[in-house]
């Protein structure tokens, strides 16, 4: 069981709302017991800084056909990174990538989605 956190990236920069999703999951993974996984989509010079946020395990796809956003791969990606880690939770930065995401990532997964999350749970 884990906690898995889309870090949403452009052109190899993580964007600070990736950056406040991986410190989220990351809390909520600590409030459940479990680890915060991050996954990192295309080209990345770095993805091992998310560490830094509380991410205890990242994944990289490092695929060029994932360096420009298409939400049905982007889906795809996110979807297997999920059932790998047995992720019980799925945390997407409420981005205009990430609300592309969610609704398609929540019916592949079989789950629900709520968006614009900006607390912990109590």
């Amino acid at each position: 069981m884990s906690v898995l956190v889309f870090a949403e990236n452009s052109k190899g920069v993580f964007k600070k709302a990736a950056l406040e999703a991986v410190s989220y999951g990351a809390a909520v993974a600590a409030q459940l017991g479990v680890a915060c996984h991050a996954v990192v989509l295309g080209t990345h010079s770095n993805p091992a800084a998310l560490g830094a946020q509380g991410a205890t395990k990242v994944i990289h796809v490092s695929d060029d056909a994932l360096d420009l956003f298409d939400s049905q791969q982007y889906v795809a990606a996110v979807a297997a990174a999920a059932q790998h880690t047995g992720a019980q939770l799925v945390v997407v930065s409420a981005t205009a990538n990430g609300r592309a995401l969610m609704g398609r990532l929540a019916i592949r997964l079989k789950a629900g989605a709520v968006s614009s999350v900006n607390a912990l749970p109590q």
